[in-house]
């Protein structure tokens, strides 16, 4: 899957294209429908952002994210924009 591929290259220390596929997962799950899974790829975005040191992007990604857990009952998802 492309989160999986997102996940790779982030750990090879590629992240444009960590972000591209990280991407493209996000706009198949939002398709999909799939807030869940939507929610856990933003997840690594900011993460991947943070990395690359753009705090204020990753910061704006997560603040996406946790308003979207708002709106949902709370999981573990909401505990990793904690993190």
């Amino acid at each position: 899957t492309y989160n999986g591929m997102g996940a790779c290259f982030n750990g090879l220390g590629i992240p444009d294209s960590s972000l591209n596929n990280y991407r493209r997962a996000l706009v198949l799950f939002e398709a999909l429908g799939d807030t869940t899974k939507a929610i856990d790829v933003e997840s690594n975005i900011a993460i991947v952002y943070k990395n690359i040191g753009l705090y204020e992007k990753s910061l704006e990604v997560a603040f996406r994210q946790l308003a979207r857990l708002n709106q949902k009952k709370p999981t573990r998802a909401l505990a990793s924009c904690y993190n």
